[in-house]
Formats: C-alpha cells, sequence, structure tokens
C-alpha cells in the first residue's frame, strides 16, 4: 500500500514538473496588450484672435510689445503648435485630432469688420476635427451664425488658403455641434445646421478606432444672446444624458467618448457628476485657466526678477483656477483659458479608455517667453488676403488717456473698473435734452461688465481699433425709469454669478456693498458726496443698454410683467435704443483731446475685502 501511494506521488510530480516548461512557454508567447494612444489638441474662446495679441490684455499686438517678442496667441501660432503635433504623432503612430470648445467670435478686430466671415477660412486652413458653437457665435444675428456654420461644413469658396499639413491636403470640413442641448427643429435658419455628436476615426495595423464626440452649449444663451429666434436651449446635464444614450445606441463600439462643452467649469463639474459615461470632457466658456501646480502657469514675459513664486504678482505668468486636468470622480475636465494664449492638449491610450498624465496647456508664446512658437507663414499670408480694412483701424487715433484703462473680464467681473465708470459717466453724458427735459437730471448708470472685452495696458493714445475692441457689440444706449425695488433687484442679479459673470455691474450714482458676491445693501450717491437709501417704491431714472432691457443677462425678472413690453417689471421706456454704446464713447474721447483720466470712487465694496469701509456691517 505505502508503495502504491509513493509510486503515485512519483508520477504526479513528474507530470507537474513536465507541464511547467509548457505553461512558462505558453505565458511568455502571449501578445503583448495593445496600447494605442491618441494625441488630442484644443482651443476654446478664441474670440477671433486672428493675430498675436498683447499679453495681458488680449487686445491686437502693439509695435513696441512685438519689438519686445511678448506678443502672444493668434491663430498663426496655433497652426504651428498643430503642425508639430501632427508630425510627432505620426511618428509615434498615434492618433491626432484638433478639437474647438467653442466662442470664436467676438472681442478683436476682425469681428469689428468681417463679424466672423474670415473666421472659417482659418479654421478649415488649420484643420479642425470638430466644434461645438458657443454662445458667442450668436452675437451677429441668425443669418450670420447659418452662413459662418455652412462655410464650416462645406469646402466651396474656401478662398484658397493652404492646407496645414501634407496629411490634410485640401479642405475638409468640421462639423459643428451643439444639438445635444439646442433644439433647432421650429428654427428655419438653423435646421439641419448643427449636429448632435461626429464620430473620429483612426485605421492602425490591429483595427480602426472610433471616438464619439458629442457637443452641447450653456441654456444661458438664451438670456444672454441678441437673438436665438425659435431656437430652444435645454439644461445641460439632462440633455447631455439622453445624448450619450442615444450616441450609445447608435454606436455600440466606441474606443472612447468625448464631451465637448460650451457651458463652463462648474456646469462640466455638475454634468462629469450625474452623466455616467463620458471618458473626458474639454471644455470652454468660463475662460478658466487649469494648470498644474495650480500655484502658477508658464512665464509669459521674462521679465527680471520673475520666478514661479512671484510671477502672478509681476503680470508675467497666468494664475490657474485649478488643477489641469480637474478630476470629478473618474472624468478628467480641461480647459485652455482663452484668446489662444494657450493650446488644450491630452494623450489617452484609446485600448484602455485612460488619459495618460503629464501634460499641460501649451503657451503660444512669443521670443520674450518660457515657450517662443513661431506664427505659421502659411495662415498669415492667409489673413493678408483681409487685413487692410482691419489695419486701417489699428492705426486711426479716437482720442488719449493719461492712466492704464481695466476692462479685462478677470478683473472688471468681480470690481469697479476706472474703465467701467468712464463708460457709464461717458453715457450719462450722452442723454438727449429731449429725455433730460422728462426726468430730470439723471444720474443712475448700469453697465454690464460682460459688455466690455478688454482694456488699455499703457497710457497715451488710444485707436478706434482699441475702442472697438474694448466695446465690440453693436448694443445701443437705452433710458427708462424703474422702481427702487427693481434696482436693487438688478444689483443682486448681477452679484449672481459673481465672481466670473459678464452680468457683474459697473455703475455710476449709487454705490453697492456684497460680500463676496452675497449682497448686502445699496444706496443713492448725492452729488456731494454723500448717500441717502434707495426708496423700494420711488422711481428712478437709469441709463443702461437695450441689451439690458430686453433682458439680457439675466436682467428679465421671470414672472414679472414688462413696462412698455420690456423686461424691466413696471419701466417706463423713454428711450428703447439710441446710440449705438461704442459710438456713445468715441463720441465722449473727442471731447477730451487732452485726455481722459478716469479713476474708481468706492461705488463697489466688497466688504469680505474691506470690512472697516464705513456702511459695512
Amino acid at each position: 500500500m505505502a508503495r502504491q501511494i509513493c509510486l503515485a506521488a512519483l508520477l504526479v510530480l513528474i507530470c507537474c514538473s513536465s507541464f511547467a516548461p509548457q505553461l512558462a512557454t505558453a505565458a511568455a508567447i502571449q501578445p503583448a496588450k495593445r496600447h494605442q494612444t491618441a494625441y488630442i489638441a484644443f482651443v476654446n474662446d478664441v474670440h477671433n484672435r486672428l493675430e498675436e495679441e498683447e499679453p495681458l490684455t488680449a487686445i491686437p499686438c502693439q509695435p513696441k510689445t512685438k519689438a519686445l517678442g511678448r506678443c502672444v496667441g493668434g491663430w498663426p501660432r496655433i497652426s504651428t503648435e498643430i503642425k508639430a503635433l501632427r508630425l510627432q504623432a505620426a511618428r509615434e503612430g498615434a492618433a491626432f485630432w484638433f478639437l474647438d470648445a467653442g466662442d470664436e467670435f467676438t472681442g478683436s478686430l476682425w469681428d469689428v469688420t468681417y463679424k466672423g466671415a474670415v473666421t472659417p477660412y482659418v479654421q478649415k486652413a488649420v484643420g479642425q476635427d470638430a466644434m461645438v458653437i458657443g454662445n458667442h457665435e450668436f452675437d451677429y444675428g441668425l443669418p450670420a451664425l447659418a452662413s459662418y456654420i455652412r462655410n464650416l461644413t462645406t469646402c466651396s469658396g474656401s478662398s484658397g488658403g493652404s492646407s496645414s499639413s501634407s496629411s490634410n491636403a485640401g479642405c475638409r470640413p468640421i462639423p459643428v455641434l451643439g444639438a445635444c442641448n439646442i433644439d433647432a427643429s421650429a428654427e428655419p435658419l438653423l435646421q439641419g445646421l448643427l449636429q448632435k455628436w461626429t464620430v473620429l476615426s483612426f485605421k492602425s495595423k490591429h483595427k480602426t478606432y472610433k471616438v464619439g464626440v458629442l457637443g452641447w452649449s450653456t441654456a444661458s444663451t438664451a438670456a444672454t444672446a441678441p437673438s436665438v429666434g425659435k431656437l430652444k436651449f435645454l439644461a445641460e446635464a439632462a440633455a447631455v444624458k439622453s445624448c450619450l444614450a442615444e450616441l450609445k445606441a447608435k454606436h455600440r463600439h466606441l474606443d472612447y467618448i468625448i464631451g465637448l462643452s460650451h457651458a463652463g467649469y462648474e456646469s462640466d463639474q455638475d454634468v462629469a457628476t450625474t452623466v455616467p459615461g463620458l471618458d473626458v470632457i474639454i471644455g470652454g466658456h468660463s475662460h478658466t485657466f487649469l494648470y498644474s501646480p495650480t500655484t502658477a502657469g508658464p512665464l509669459v514675459t521674462r521679465q527680471p526678477g520673475a520666478t514661479p513664486a512671484n510671477c502672478t504678482s509681476m503680470a508675467a505668468c497666468d494664475k490657474p483656477v485649478g488643477p489641469y486636468p480637474t478630476w470629478v470622480g473618474n472624468v478628467p475636465i480641461v480647459q485652455a483659458y482663452y484668446s489662444s494664449k494657450y493650446l488644450g492638449l491630452l494623450k489617452v491610450n484609446l485600448d484602455g479608455r485612460q488619459l495618460l498624465p503629464g501634460l499641460q496647456p501649451l503657451l503660444l508664446g512669443g521670443a520674450n517667453s518660457s515657450r517662443n512658437v513661431q506664427q505659421d507663414p502659411a495662415i498669415l499670408q492667409l489673413l493678408k488676403q483681409y487685413e487692410k480694412p482691419v489695419e486701417a483701424l489699428k492705426t486711426t487715433v479716437a482720442g488719449k488717456t493719461l492712466v492704464p484703462l481695466e476692462g479685462a473680464p478677470q478683473i472688471s467681473r468681480s470690481n469697479e473698473t476706472n474703465l467701467g465708470n468712464y463708460v457709464c459717466e461717458a453715457f450719462l453724458k450722452s442723454v438727449p435734452a429731449a429725455v433730460a427735459a422728462q426726468t430730470g437730471n439723471i444720474s443712475i448708470c448700469l453697465m454690464v461688465a460682460g459688455g466690455i472685452r478688454t482694456g488699455i495696458e499703457n497710457p497715451g493714445n488710444i485707436t478706434v481699433a482699441e475702442v472697438l475692441a474694448m466695446l465690440p457689440y453693436a448694443n445701443a444706449v437705452a433710458i427708462f425709469t424703474i422702481s427702487g425695488q427693481v434696482l436693487l433687484d438688478a444689483v443682486k442679479n448681477g452679484l449672481s454669478l459673481y465672481p466670473n459673470g459678464g452680468r457683474f455691474l459697473q455703475v455710476a450714482g449709487i454705490r453697492y456693498y456684497h460680500k463676496d458676491g452675497a449682497f448686502l445693501s445699496a444706496a443713492l450717491l448725492n452729488p456731494d458726496g454723500s448717500s441717502s437709501p434707495i426708496d423700494p417704491k420711488g422711481r428712478y431714472p437709469v441709463v443702461a443698454t437695450d441689451y439690458m432691457l430686453q433682458g439680457g443677462d439675466g436682467y428679465s425678472f421671470p414672472g414679472a410683467q414688462g413696462g412698455d413690453g420690456y423686461s424691466f417689471p413696471g419701466a417706463q421706456v423713454l428711450l428703447p435704443a439710441g446710440d449705438p454704446y461704442v459710438d456713445v464713447v468715441l463720441a465722449d474721447l473727442k471731447k477730451h483731446p487732452e485726455g481722459i483720466s478716469p479713476s474708481t470712487y468706492n461705488r463697489i465694496i466688497n466688504c469680505a475685502k474691506f470690512p472697516a469701509f464705513p456702511g459695512c456691517p
């Protein structure tokens, strides 16, 4: 019996030892797991910076700045970087796609001159794979938007612009997204022009990879755009969830899904939380600078003594709002600031649906920056075909300033600025005599900060171009009387998106107090410098813009009946649409050939920062 047991044990040992090498050999010849990578470059909120710009104010680059090598951004630099990335991806056998998260319109002289008509030629020359429309694509009306989309999505009349690379020979149509939450079924001008998604493909040696890109825009466009016709804007999160389910039902084997959003950093985080199934969200709208570490971005200008520790205080670099990427659960969210100063970049493993670490937004800097990117001669030549009327605006002097004018969005949407004060005072001085005869002296001005797009860095002559860049909209001055309660409600609305909302109010004739966006109180400012309470039942004449009067930026006060059909409840409209507000400012500059020197006057008090200021609780 013992011999039988020993014999059995010996047989087992022999079998196991003879099989072990076979197991090792089988493991050794298993194919390695595939690791197909893809580069995804993107821009957001370029705001028609077709040319290079000033590093701080994003206005057209001035000769002195150009001589110092400090100009940044612009489509010629974007093109250079995209060409280099395409070549790098080709060398690595990686896929490459270039996306646009919206707001190509509004912010430069090219918009003032061409209303976006030149922009699609440049986009197609560089070569984009998809774009989602932003709220500012509506700024010049639905006919202009429809023309823009048709130009992007077709190749007829593409201006003869050169291709951005040999792999992109000729024109490629650019799919325009946004239909995930924009219903155009009842609006004839946009019917059939917007897509919910597009599917990008890349053929490797092993398989064809499919990447879904679905797009949505901010639902607030319905309140902020001059006109949206019969379009319906749906709440972002619910609409994206439905859209994603539809995409997956029609394309069951996608290797990666990109959310291309123009809804803002906070909204994107909400979508990431409530909508499972997105692999990444590439965002826009909020002009958010994300970078890691979050202490400081790269040196935009090399200044003596500037280091990563002090460059933000020296205005030599940008201060990040959050990390790049910002993770919400297992969904990374990215954004690349605004005005083409940076190019966003991601690298992903398509086989593992995994975002690979280590990449940052790429600074599109000048020679005197930490990252010098040359301008693409082909795009410079394309722009030269259209630049003559733009160049004329650059040299026509409109007036003079003795001080820098603060108008950058990151300042004017949360603080009183001297430029906001100047615009308001120009409005007040423009009140027609016939209107003043009805109301007496008008001292209150309300100006949404979103209507001021940039400022002036240096004292000196101000060109027409710079004024048009500061105040690019076609809005007109409006005059109306409202109750004190509505005036208080307007101030509260202006604070409702603090510190980033374009509805934030620059004012004259009143002082208001808040605590980091929480409304505290408001009072009238008297000519002698004293203040008086605002009577909720009193009537006050106000100078603003027709944009506000018609309910833009949330000044619609839902549920209330507007006087004379307008959005301010109980308003008596005295001048529904006077002179364009940019013309009012141009006219005022001419009256001051000696130069203007506006200041701040403690009209907006943040008691969180200045708790000892009189009137703070």
